[in-house]
């Protein structure tokens, strides 16, 4: 495994535990993308926009019915996922 691999994998592993800890749902792949039910927090698109003004962009809302409760977020270093945990929880508290 290179080492850009290694570390995608050890940032996905800490996103998944802190996105469950928040409340979502993350979808397991084997990309350096994750799908990540929201709808028990926000609808995908006021989420969408709570993080668009934090400054991270993401994909989503999406039209299919499996999916139209998700959002997309591709997964980065270490540090940029602890950043952006940090702004989810602060945007998810706001209500």
């Amino acid at each position: 495994i290179t080492g850009y691999v290694k570390e995608v994998n050890e940032a996905k592993g800490f996103l998944e535990r802190s996105l469950r800890e928040s409340g979502l749902r993350p979808i397991r792949s084997h990309t350096n993308f994750m799908l990540v039910g929201v709808e028990h927090r926000l609808p995908p698109g006021e989420l969408l926009d709570r993080l668009k003004a934090q400054g991270y962009l993401l994909r989503g809302p999406f039209g299919h019915p499996a999916l139209r409760e998700c959002i997309r977020l591709t997964v980065g270093p270490l540090e940029v996922m602890k950043g952006f945990v940090e702004s989810l929880r602060l945007v998810l508290s706001e209500d």
